[in-house]
């Protein structure tokens, strides 16, 4: 996001992209995505050009990706754990052509190799948990 001018921002009314990455493994992670995505609905009307990303593992559960897209319809991105590295695709996407774009591989891929990262610290860093 860096690349193409976005800075990080703890301000929500800033954000010109606001990406919630989603937990499946325990039932309150789930209900705060859902209370969270409904809290972005003003600020959606208020910016309609703010752009809203779901992904993540509770993207990759059975039917949940419909049943975000239904009920919150100012969700323009949905993708799941094994395609992140096309988030800049989608982004472009919504970008350019103004549509929504839901993309869940149901099966694991390759490891992608390449793909830019951007730590803040030298020392740490996330690490897939297997």
């Amino acid at each position: 996001l860096k690349s193409v001018g976005y800075t990080k921002t703890d301000v929500l009314e800033e954000a010109g992209i606001i990406i919630y990455n989603t937990c499946c493994v325990r039932e309150n992670a789930e209900n705060k995505v859902f209370g969270n995505l409904g809290e972005l609905t003003h600020l959606k009307k208020k910016n309609p050009n703010l752009i809203i990303a779901v992904c993540g593992c509770m993207m990759q559960q059975e039917g949940m990706a419909d049943k975000i897209l239904k009920k919150f319809r100012h969700v323009n991105i949905i993708f799941g754990t094994h395609n992140a590295y096309k988030f800049p695709e989608y982004l472009n996407r919504v970008r350019t052509d103004g549509v929504q774009v839901k993309e869940i591989f149901n099966k694991e891929t390759d490891i992608i190799e390449g793909v830019p990262i951007d730590r803040e610290s030298d020392v740490k860093a996330f690490v897939t948990i297997m």
